[in-house]
């Protein structure tokens, strides 16, 4: 989702970011994605099938093309929601989920849209509202998040400050069913079950819950 530059800002900003089940799981993930013991990069993370997925905010789809760097034309979408307000929120970001699907469904009919793809977008849609705004209200002001995506940075110079409120489970867990709430998200496509890479070779795992 963002450069390995961003990931660094993040890691050595105190941002109180403490969903932990979640990026312990993100964690996992990425170690699936090389055959490293302890460690990724983000050149591992575009492994399509682990926590790369169709349907990004800012990237191509892998059958696309270029699923690594930031796609202008993809983020538009996000850019340009919530018109004549100066602040995204949980309505704008479901509004974007589900508009960002049907766009992709023209353009990659064969796209990857299962329950854990879904929940994946929803996460990074709940990680830039809380971390670039207000985890409770879910209100992030755009030139924050624009910053984000765009110039790959934090927005210090704009006036950013980190969130003066943990980042948790369970404030976190609440923004991601406002926002659920503002979609009608269905599995589509060849492949329903969820699927995953165990690692950076063969083929892929069907999870069967």
């Amino acid at each position: 989702m963002f450069s390995s530059r961003v990931r660094t800002l993040l890691g050595e900003t105190n941002l109180l970011l403490r969903p932990v089940g979640i990026l312990v799981v993100a964690a996992k993930g990425g170690l699936l994605t090389t055959d490293a013991q302890d460690s990724f990069s983000l050149s591992d993370l575009v492994l399509h099938g682990t926590l790369e997925h169709d349907v990004s905010l800012s990237r191509n789809d892998l059958a696309l093309g270029d699923n690594l760097h930031f796609n202008a034309t993809v983020f538009a979408t996000l850019n340009d929601s919530n018109p004549g307000f100066d602040f995204y929120n949980a309505t704008s970001a479901g509004q974007v989920l589900e508009q960002r699907l049907e766009q992709d469904k023209i353009v990659n009919p064969n796209l990857i849209n299962t329950v854990k793809e879904f929940a994946v977008r929803e996460i990074e849609s709940a990680f830039y509202l809380s971390t670039m705004g207000n985890v409770t209200t879910g209100v992030a002001p755009k030139k924050f998040v624009q910053v984000l995506f765009t110039e790959e940075r934090l927005p210090l110079e704009e006036g950013w400050t980190p969130s003066e409120i943990p980042i948790d489970e369970e404030n976190f867990g609440n923004l991601l069913a406002l926002i659920d709430n503002q979609t009608t998200w269905a599995p589509s496509g060849e492949v329903i079950c969820p699927w995953i890479r165990l690692q950076p070779e063969g083929d892929v795992t069907i999870v069967k819950g």
